[in-house]
């Protein structure tokens, strides 16, 4: 999921950079940050590394 964001956010993305919705947890993909705001589907361990190592997010440290 990707969204453009217009004018000033309310409330930063970072305050909840991670949530589980579906069974999955959806991880924000904060190299995308200020101009897009996406999150990343975790299903795995493996992909759960793969963000960290990636360094798309700090959610999980």
């Amino acid at each position: 999921m990707t969204k453009k964001t217009s004018g000033p956010i309310k409330e930063s993305p970072l305050f909840w950079p991670a949530e589980i919705k579906g069974g999955a947890m959806h991880v924000l993909d904060e190299t995308l940050m200020p101009e897009n705001v996406k999150y990343i589907k975790v299903t795995t361990a493996r992909e759960a590394v793969k963000v960290i190592r990636d360094m798309k997010t700090r959610a999980f440290g």
